[in-house]
């Protein structure tokens, strides 16, 4: 408490009481067992159904196969769908905060004459279902989309924060290079974007950030790399093994995949939005994975025919300054908001649905 003044300006949080809220949330989420993690939420089912009730009078779930649900937030009618993956380290469920922040992203398009829905995925947890079980039913839920709600492709949104942004790049991989163990998923035409908050794409914990940033986020590095190994409790697969100097492999970690792998799946969106805050431990492989894509995307599109070019995905990075991990989130869980730090998420969108 009494350290705040002491700091020097880019070693900790852009106020006092969010410095002091994101130390008290590292050191509980430090200290927690996966027993106590369990017993600090009903469950996302519960969770998305009690948000919604508030904000709508009648529910509208989706029941997928593997006993689990989708929850649309909005209605199914919209011009543009965000399907939603949530963070938390596949193994906590979704918080308030994330449904408080997608509420307020629905109203911000709707002010903007933005017609846009979402429905997020209430996938399975590690390690009592551990990895490839989210990337199995993130791919089936996208499928569902396509092939049972109709919807096209051109006016699908994958999005997701943390593990959910893993879970993001993990599902273009799938469709680019399919996962061994998981039936491919042929889209009929791009996605309109991809989102990915804060992605979760490195289970090192090795990264300067990783120790430079302490001071300025709600995690410490030994907390990524516990939940990592419950996400990946049972390896990787029968057979195979992880990428030298990580825990997992092309689908589970997608920091290991180099700009070869990302030039597969740079017809897959015509937009893509990787966000990072500049105050986060995972800063630096978040802009390490942005520039791999980025060079990816660029050599498919010096590659291809000349009318194919079109057709090669924009990426674009935004680094909020001093925000902590998923910020956007984050402000929406604590009693005092930031609006500032979900500005360029807000401003992108925009820019990109009409």
């Amino acid at each position: 408490m009494i350290t705040y003044p002491f700091k020097s300006k880019d070693k900790k949080a852009p106020r006092y009481i969010n410095d002091l809220a994101y130390a008290a949330v590292r050191d509980a989420v430090m200290s927690r067992t996966l027993q106590q993690a369990r017993g600090m939420t009903p469950g996302s089912d519960k969770v998305l159904d009690r948000m919604v009730k508030r904000r709508r009078k009648k529910l509208d779930n989706v029941k997928l196969p593997e006993g689990i649900l989708a929850h649309w937030l909005g209605p199914r009618n919209a011009k543009y769908t965000m399907i939603y993956y949530h963070g938390g380290g596949f193994i906590d469920a979704i918080m308030p905060g994330h449904v408080r922040f997608l509420f307020s992203l629905m109203k911000e398009m709707r002010k903007s004459g933005k017609n846009m829905s979402v429905v997020v995925l209430a996938y399975s947890l590690a390690p009592e279902k551990p990895y490839p079980t989210q990337l199995r039913q993130g791919v089936n839920f996208l499928r569902h989309m396509i092939e049972v709600e109709k919807k096209d492709t051109s006016q699908l949104i994958i999005a997701g924060d943390s593990a959910g942004g893993n879970l993001v790049l993990s599902v273009l991989s799938h469709i680019a290079h399919p996962h061994p163990d998981i039936p491919p998923l042929n889209l009929p035409g791009p996605l309109h974007a991809a989102v990915a908050f804060s992605p979760w794409i490195s289970f090192r914990g090795t990264e300067d950030s990783m120790i430079e940033n302490i001071g300025s986020d709600i995690f410490y590095p030994a907390t990524v790399v516990w939940a990592a190994k419950n996400f990946l409790y049972s390896g990787i697969g029968k057979g195979r093994k992880p990428r030298p100097g990580h825990l997992g492999d092309e689908w589970s970690e997608p920091i290991v995949c180099d700009e070869q792998w990302w030039e597969g799946a740079a017809s897959l969106v015509t937009h893509m939005m990787i966000w990072g805050g500049g105050g986060e431990i995972m800063i630096d492989s978040i802009r390490e994975i942005a520039q791999k894509i980025t060079t990816g995307f660029e050599n498919a599109a010096k590659a291809a025919w000349e009318g194919e070019r079109e057709n090669i995905g924009k990426v674009t990075l935004i680094v909020a300054p001093r925000a902590c991990h998923v910020e956007p989130v984050v402000d929406h869980s604590m009693p005092f908001k930031n609006q500032k730090s979900s500005q360029g998420i807000r401003e992108y969108l925009r820019s990109i649905l009409d």
